[in-house]
């Protein structure tokens, strides 16, 4: 797939600010949880990282986590948030609230299958790393034809991002969780004359720590 955009149209892809399960390593998926104190206040932040960098649009996933992380950002550019549920997260089913050890102890037959065909396999009751990368990649796209030379910021989750990132970068899916994507930190995906790269990852990483 193509995605027919011209060169210099930008999207900035942000991940929402940091929530309690974030904190506590659960699994979150579709589950409408607020920022904390830690992700409200990167919330804060992002206007003063991100305003020099232009962007005219501003999208969210439907989920509180992300509106919240772009609505900061939304009042200081006088920008409306749109809303889109193709950048929602991937719906974890009967995974939801677990953490990764608790998913290997209830769920072993889908971690041996997790590993043996990571994009295809679903999550139980839920989405498999091929749906969300298609329907991500597809957001995308209606983005970056917002029109020639358009910088565009867009708020979603971590599993989305990587879905996204590593179809424009080729990495095959079972390999994304090798692409860092913090809590409020930002990725930017550019179309060159050569094509899409993702021209920088992470912004916010120093700043939120700091």
């Amino acid at each position: 797939m193509k995605i027919p955009a011209e060169p210099g149209t930008r999207v900035l892809l942000i991940r929402h600010g940091r929530t309690e399960w974030n904190r506590t390593g659960r699994l979150m998926g579709r589950a409408d949880l607020p920022l904390d104190d830690l992700g409200r206040a990167q919330a804060d932040g992002l206007p003063g990282l991100l305003g020099k960098l232009g962007p005219t649009a501003l999208w969210s996933s439907p989920l509180a986590r992300a509106r919240q992380t772009a609505e900061p950002l939304g009042r200081a550019l006088g920008l409306e948030v749109r809303t889109d549920p193709r950048w929602v997260e991937v719906d974890v089913g009967r995974l939801e609230g677990l953490t990764w050890g608790e998913v290997e102890e209830r769920h072993p037959e889908f971690r041996a299958r997790l590993h043996r065909a990571p994009g295809t396999t679903p999550r139980p009751a839920g989405e498999s790393d091929e749906e969300l990368r298609d329907r991500g990649v597809a957001g995308l796209t209606a983005v970056m034809q917002a029109g020639p030379g358009s910088c565009s910021a867009v708020v979603s989750h971590g599993g989305t991002i990587r879905s996204v990132l590593a179809w424009v970068l080729g990495v095959p899916l079972g390999d994304k969780w090798r692409l860092a994507i913090d809590n409020a930190s930002v990725s930017c995906v550019e179309m060159t004359e050569r094509g899409l790269i993702v021209a920088f990852v992470n912004l916010t990483r120093d700043a939120v720590e700091a």
